[in-house]
């Protein structure tokens, strides 16, 4: 029987801040754990969160389906660190909601990945089905009066926006690799779509960037539009400049994740607006 907490876990995929050396003492650690957290809760929003952490136990359930338990573990990890960081109350889930994320919490913290693959499987797929079922009632368990504040807290950050782009991205690549031309054009837009977004959400508001930031984010866009074109065209050269894509998009997240965590404040995913 193999138990979530037996293994080290991998860095989550959302992880900001580095972990403390391995000879730093326990205090140090905890300390740094905290500021990570906090920088997390600010840097990315709720909604991304819980996505993450649904997408997470999907390729947990994916892993056990090919006896890959080690790897479903870690997934599952990824699943507990996420959704532990999410803040039920901040975000405006009703009681119902909230009842429901805790017991993904426990589930996740409880599953059992025994060797027998169909039932380490089938212990991976009750986790998937509790995201389903809180996603089926998530649209009327949100909201409750919380207003714009609660909506923010939903609403992807700018980080978020420009991970999601680099992910398109890098499918472009797979795709043009494969030659599903089709697939590949989807893919494009979305990185423009959601660099538009980005764009948009660096611009305006509470979470409004330094300018220097929102000139490359357009700037990256460019070459965005230039991938699209490319795809349309069914241009094998897309997948370099996907690839050029991914690599300034992984340059810039840091930059933009540095920048809202100093002008974060009031709680999860929400900033102090520049002055």
């Amino acid at each position: 029987m193999q138990k979530l907490t037996r293994l080290v876990p991998l860095a989550i995929a959302l992880t900001l801040v580095a972990a403390p050396a391995a000879i730093a003492p326990a205090f140090a650690q905890g300390t740094a754990k905290m500021q990570q957290e906090h920088a997390m809760r600010g840097t990315t929003s709720t909604g991304y969160m819980l996505n993450h952490a649904y997408q997470e136990a999907i390729h947990a359930h994916e892993a056990a389906a090919l006896g890959m338990n080690d790897m479903a573990t870690n997934h599952l990890e990824n699943v507990r660190l996420t959704v532990a960081m999410i803040d039920p109350q901040q975000s405006g889930m009703n009681a119902g909601l909230q009842q429901q994320l805790a017991a993904i919490r426990e589930s996740v913290s409880n599953v059992d990945l025994p060797d027998d693959r169909a039932r380490a499987t089938q212990n991976t797929q009750q986790v998937v089905s509790q995201f389903v079922a809180f996603y089926g009632r998530m649209p009327q368990g949100i909201g409750g009066g919380g207003g714009a504040a609660q909506a923010e807290v939903l609403m992807p950050t700018v980080f978020d926006l420009t991970t999601m782009a680099t992910s398109e991205a890098a499918q472009v690549q797979t795709s043009v690799v494969s030659r599903d031309w089709a697939e590949t054009q989807i893919h494009a837009k979305d990185v423009v779509s959601h660099l538009d977004k980005a764009i948009k959400a660096a611009e305006s508001g509470t979470r409004r960037l330094d300018a220097a930031i929102v000139n490359e984010l357009k700037s990256v866009r460019k070459d965005a539009n230039n991938l699209m074109t490319q795809t349309r065209n069914k241009n094998q050269q897309a997948s370099q400049t996907a690839g050029k894509l991914v690599g300034r998009l992984g340059t810039l997240t840091p930059k933009i994740a540095r920048s809202i965590e100093t002008t974060q404040g009031g709680g999860a995913g929400q900033q102090m607006p520049r002055r």
